[in-house]
């Protein structure tokens, strides 16, 4: 009931407005992605090893399909949370070993990927990134390598963001950088939110970080933001 429940709950995402389940599943390709995705990722982590190859050989006709027919690249190797929601189909790229939490949004045209060789400071720079929940990342928005982005970071379209983010960060540019704490709250919508206890407390947070910050750290993400 795990996979299901999750699905269920990617398909919710696009359900704000008053529209069918089957109509939503049928018409929009990332949720073909997530589709397969759900059915796949708990065969390929069983404990029984016959079914963990089985499911391994099974994905790959099913990854190629969804890659050439929605442009979206979601192996069931990654793990992603419940309500993931993909805004427009299109040259969506997830490295096998990426982590996002919930309710977070991919625009068109995002990639999340390694990045880096070798070490730096005492640290290996080879990895992938680890997204947090109720994340937005814009269209065209890229993310490389070892880094950590907090809870209800928004990330401005065509964003290039090599280094961690902390909670609410608003990242821009090419490289990514800081401009405001106002978070994804605008951004990121869901089911249940206004109760979401986590959700509540990062807003409370967020509101006294921009209480507190400069008005030149105010601004906006420009990243043309959809749910």
């Amino acid at each position: 009931m795990g996979a299901l429940s999750d699905f269920l709950q990617d398909v919710d995402r696009y359900r704000l407005k008053p529209r069918s389940r089957l109509g939503v599943i049928l018409f929009n390709q990332g949720l073909w992605a997530c589709a397969v995705y759900r059915f796949f990722c708990p065969l390929i982590r069983h404990r029984a090893r016959a079914i963990r190859r089985v499911a391994h050989f099974a994905s790959l006709p099913a990854k190629k399909w969804i890659e050439v027919v929605a442009g979206i690249s979601l192996p069931p190797q990654c793990e992603v949370g419940a309500g993931l929601y993909i805004s427009h189909f299109g040259n969506v790229i997830v490295n096998p070993r990426a982590r996002l939490g919930r309710n977070c949004n991919l625009g068109h045209g995002v990639t999340i990927g390694s990045g880096g060789r070798g070490e730096k400071d005492g640290r290996p720079l080879e990895g992938v990134p680890v997204i947090g929940d109720r994340v937005y990342i814009g269209p065209g928005a890229c993310l490389f390598g070892p880094i950590e982005v907090g809870d209800d970071v928004s990330v401005g379209a065509n964003a290039v963001v090599t280094h961690s983010l902390p909670d609410r960060a608003v990242a821009v540019g090419i490289p990514a950088h800081i401009v405001s704490h106002k978070g994804s709250f605008d951004y990121v919508h869901y089911r249940g939110m206004e109760a979401d206890a986590a959700r509540l407390e990062s807003l409370t947070r967020s509101h006294a970080q921009l209480a507190n910050e400069p008005s030149s750290l105010r601004g906006e993400t420009g990243s043309g933001a959809h749910r």
